[in-house]
């Protein structure tokens, strides 16, 4: 199994459809040989950056 470390950049895109890296971020998230290993930080910017407006709907189902 690979190990692939995932940034803010990453989850963003992940939770963004109009992300121009979206398509790109599924590919990763998709892949069953591809462990995600990330950290607190990124976690805290992620949640950070999707407080508030269309995307805390995303950040809620993706945690929970």
């Amino acid at each position: 199994m690979t190990r692939a470390f995932a940034d803010t950049f990453y989850f963003l895109a992940a939770l963004n459809r109009h992300d121009p890296a979206h398509e790109d971020a599924l590919v990763f998230c998709g892949n069953a040989s591809l462990r995600l290993v990330t950290t607190e930080w990124v976690l805290t910017e992620v949640a950070d950056a999707t407080a508030s407006g269309d995307c805390l709907h995303c950040w809620k189902t993706t945690i929970m």
